[in-house]
């Protein structure tokens, strides 16, 4: 049998280890303070024995939209890095789904910019 990795951990593993600073949860905190990433599942469009496409929706949160349009391109790139990174042992290859826009937060309207990605995971046996 093989087990697939919750795919919301192994991006905030990602990005906590790529964007020192920054605080990279899959929960929205209680109180903004400072950049923030959100990881959310979205499903996903197909699976195999050992791989499992999952689509991914990564949110960035600053004080300024500059700052915040910045911090998702930050985030994408280190996604897209460890798709592409020979060491990196479960994500093995991420595609850009749709491209950063701005989604203002309604509850706390901080800027906040959304993208999202396709990411293909290999499964551990079990």
């Amino acid at each position: 049998m093989v087990r697939f990795p919750p795919p919301e951990a192994e991006i905030v593993r990602v990005l906590t280890a790529s964007l020192p600073g920054v605080q990279v949860a899959n929960q929205h905190p209680d109180h903004l303070g400072g950049p923030f990433i959100r990881v959310t599942a979205r499903g996903g469009a197909r699976r195999d024995l050992a791989l499992s496409q999952r689509l991914m929706q990564i949110y960035a949160y600053e004080e300024t939209h500059r700052d915040a349009a910045h911090l998702i391109e930050d985030a994408l790139a280190a996604i897209m890095s460890a798709g592409r990174s020979g060491d990196e042992k479960v994500i093995r290859s991420v595609s850009i789904v749709a491209e950063p826009n701005e989604y203002p937060d309604p509850d706390t309207g901080k800027p906040r910019y959304a993208a999202t990605v396709a990411v293909l995971l290999r499964g551990v046996p079990s």
